[in-house]
């Protein structure tokens, strides 16, 4: 069952590079109930930062945040998915998760 797991977020995740995986999920938690057109012009750029620096990171951090956030797994579970250690994952979503942080507040 895990490895349908992983191989569906790898499928979502080539599916969604062209057409943006993030905008999808995240447009309407952003946007305020009556946005102005600026405030919507910001969160969209904002979630197409987002996307790009996911993008860029090693696809073993990606595929573990990929895990956690998009299909909401434990760390345990996404240890056994990827076949490692519970420890590695934690690295790899502290590592994805400081580098997101580190690249989005050079934008902002």
């Amino acid at each position: 069952m895990f490895t349908i797991v992983v191989n569906t977020v790898r499928s979502y995740f080539r599916q969604r590079q062209r057409r943006g995986f993030v905008r999808d999920a995240q447009v309407e938690r952003l946007a305020s109930p009556d946005p102005s057109a600026e405030s919507q012009v910001e969160a969209q750029q904002t979630l197409e930062r987002l996307e790009r620096e996911i993008c860029e990171l090693p696809s073993t951090h990606r595929e573990a945040l990929l895990l956690a956030v998009v299909q909401n797994l434990s760390m345990h579970e996404i240890a056994e998915v990827l076949e490692v250690p519970v420890g590695t994952v934690k690295t790899w979503l502290r590592r994805a998760r400081a580098r997101l942080m580190k690249r989005l507040k050079e934008h902002l």
